[in-house]
């Protein structure tokens, strides 16, 4: 088998399952039947609308992907949503002139909103935490068979708080593409490991000469330099099934200094602190870059240019390198469906999100557009193994971006902004990875804990019993027992408790920058009321005995 064939025979996937409960279960099971319930007089039409973005560049201007998933949806709602006489489905596909920032604009005003136009929504992998809160859970709402079929890694990326917010439509993975030509030239065979693409990529570029870049990736501060950093450190792990721990890792710092060694060698110029993704595959499209970084749809990007330009060049596609053979990374990318929570038929919209993320779609989609699915048997379908590359693909080794967090595009800001500074050799990579942990560890408990819930009420409870004795103590202050105690004083000891009390509701949940704030005043305050409080009293305490002891001479 040579780089451009791939044996199907060989391929060995493993369905990564998702458990439902037996209450989930019944859930699916009343939903369709509460749909057969409500069926729908025959002049009456129900319309479901869905938001997109063009999930393939070169059909950008045309209604290509817009007509085949109406197709799909009329030709399936007859059997499956039998008990409305009239259906209607409406897709709106953003103008072409859009990049994704203005689509995200668009699903922001909508949601926020709570704007009930749309009944689902495509939604990009990493805006499940920023909008995760006004899609519905699809948990019960479609059937466990369908959601057993989906990888993992994109299943995980559909999560919000331990919901299923939305089902993964297809897939997008960081990937390597290299001058097949070259290689060829100077004997040299495809890196599996950063060390080896350095040395090829010296060596090629002392023969070379020129201009010719050794490796391009994307390195300008933004998203896509986080998606980078995320795959140089997980492909820096100890072991294929190594669990990431992001920058709290001791190879998130190896990583990092080996990509700014490439740099300092001239491996990276210093042009690609300033690449995109199109600006990185401008330069390599030119024929100017060796190895590049980018995502799958550079190999469709490349063949348009070298048709409409004439520039062409041997090229190939692998999966990234790592620091051993064996192990690699892949920035998972790509887009979900989720259904809205302010749709007027939520269980329709949740039947079609399903229809259309499902096998059969997922094919039309990828012998259409050969977008990557992301179920996993379709790795092992011989006819898209025919318009993908499913040896690449079947076993990459993919990581998620922590994007189920609300704060994640704050966080990755945090990264991006960093990271580049230490690109740039205005901070050291020490530093780089110390200031990214202080904004990464921020402590926090899950609300959704059964511990949490048990922290809570004990919490609740000590307040009550605080509350109770300053009662007693208000109630019986001036019988002589307490008056010896000093009640203001027990009040102020008491008030401080309670107070610090408050400290563990500000640990529940994810923290924002307010209660990050908070959290410090709420901890120091009453701690310093306290103290206060003992030294007041001990100072009132020794000068009653040194007042009692002149007086005794």
């Amino acid at each position: 088998v040579n780089d451009d064939e791939f044996d199907i025979n060989k391929l060995n996937l493993t369905v990564k399952t998702f458990t439902y409960s037996l209450d989930e279960y019944r859930s699916y099971n009343e939903t369709n039947k509460n749909i057969k319930k409500k069926r729908k007089r025959s002049d009456e039409t129900i319309t479901i609308r869905g938001l997109f973005q063009t999930s393939a560049p070169g059909i950008a201007d045309t209604n290509i992907e817009k007509d085949l998933l109406l197709k799909l949806l009329y030709e399936w709602a007859p059997k499956n949503l039998e008990n409305y006489d009239n259906i209607s489905f409406e897709l709106t596909f953003v103008n072409a002139s859009k990049q994704t920032t203005d689509y995200e604009k668009m699903v922001s005003q909508q949601l926020n909103g709570k704007n009930s136009k749309y009944d689902f929504y495509m939604i990009d992998s990493v805006w499940t935490g920023r909008y995760g809160e006004h899609l519905i859970d699809l948990q019960g709402k479609v059937s466990a068979e369908s959601v057993n079929k989906f990888a993992k890694v994109n299943l995980d990326s559909c999560k919000y708080e331990n919901k299923l917010t939305a089902l993964p439509l297809y897939s997008d993975y960081g990937v390597l593409l290299y001058r097949k030509d070259l290689l060829e030239k100077y004997n040299q065979n495809i890196p599996e490991t950063w060390d080896q693409l350095e040395y090829i990529a010296e060596y090629i570029l002392e023969k070379e000469g020129g201009d010719l870049e050794g490796f391009a990736g994307q390195f300008k501060a933004y998203e896509g330099l986080t998606c980078n950093i995320y795959e140089w450190i997980y492909s820096f792990r100890d072991e294929v099934n190594t669990k990431l721990n992001y920058f709290n890792d001791d190879f998130a710092l190896k990583a990092l200094k080996k990509l700014i060694s490439l740099l300092n060698k001239s491996i990276i110029s210093t042009e690609a602190l300033i690449y995109e993704e199109s600006t990185s595959l401008e330069k390599w499209e030119k024929g100017k870059v060796l190895f590049m970084r980018n995502w799958p749809n550079a190999l469709q990007s490349t063949e348009e240019m070298f048709n409409s330009t004439g520039v062409k060049f041997p090229f190939g596609m692998a999966r990234l390198p790592g620091r051993k053979v064996g192990l690699s990374a892949a920035t998972l990318g790509g887009w979900n469906l989720g259904v809205s929570k302010y749709s007027n038929n939520p269980f329709i919209a949740a039947r079609v999100v399903e229809f259309l993320t499902g096998e059969y779609s997922q094919k039309q989609r990828a012998l259409k557009f050969s977008v990557l699915p992301t179920i996993t048997n379709l790795y092992s379908d011989k006819d898209i193994c025919n318009v993908i590359m499913c040896e690449i693909y079947k076993d990459i080794q993919a990581i998620n971006r922590p994007s189920n967090e609300e704060n994640y595009l704050d966080l990755s800001q945090v990264i991006y902004e960093t990271i580049h500074k230490a690109l740039e050799n205005t901070i050291s990579a020490e530093d780089a990875i110390k200031t990214i942990k202080k904004y990464t560890n921020t402590e926090y408990i899950h609300s959704n804990y059964p511990s949490t819930i048990l922290i809570l009420g004990c919490t609740i409870l000590l307040q009550i019993i605080i509350l109770v004795i300053a009662c007693v103590i208000l109630k019986y202050r001036k019988l002589k027992f307490i008056q010896r105690s000093n009640p203001i004083y027990m009040f102020i000891i008491l008030f401080g408790l309670c107070l610090q009390c408050f400290t563990i509701y500000s640990y529940v949940g994810k923290p924002n920058d307010n209660i990050c704030t908070l959290r410090a005043w709420i901890t120091n305050i009453p701690l310093t009321i306290i103290i206060m409080a003992i030294f007041t009293q001990v100072y009132l305490f020794i000068n009653n005995v040194l007042f009692f002891s002149k007086k005794k001479y």
